[in-house]
């Protein structure tokens, strides 16, 4: 190849443990960035479907649904060197930062719904931990 060239790898993602190996899925796209969570708990993958995913490292199982941040276009994503912010970046110009604290996710999950999160709802967003009530009540 040429110094003036450049090509396209395409390399599967695939989460590798003592017990198992799995594909990475849920992006419509090829991924273009992975990012661990300081404490390697949260894996955050970027896409050129526009958006960035959260996957639990240990279940390897998605948290919550992606995150959309400019449909259609390259996203890479990162977090930041604390861990609280997840800041994402489209090739359309456009920057996105989302709070990472469980905290953040509790008061949005609670503005979102309207009300507190269903058994249901919390196991969708939350798989693992256990059912209980996070929204204040004024």
């Amino acid at each position: 190849m040429r110094s003036n060239e450049c090509s396209s790898v395409v390399v599967p993602v695939v989460f590798v443990s003592s017990s198992s190996s799995s594909r990475l899925e849920g992006h419509d796209g090829r991924i273009l960035s992975l990012d661990f969570s300081p404490g390697g708990r949260t894996l955050a993958s970027g896409s050129e479907d526009g958006r960035v995913l959260l996957r639990d490292v240990r279940t390897e199982k998605p948290i919550g649904s992606g995150l959309t941040v400019d449909p259609d276009t390259f996203v890479s994503a990162l977090f930041s060197p604390d861990g609280s912010r997840l800041f994402a970046v489209s090739s359309g110009e456009r920057a996105v930062r989302f709070e990472a604290s469980v905290e953040a996710w509790k008061r949005h999950a609670c503005v979102a719904a309207g009300h507190d999160l269903t058994a249901r709802e919390w196991e969708d967003a939350l798989p693992d931990r256990p059912y209980r009530a996070v929204c204040q009540r004024d």
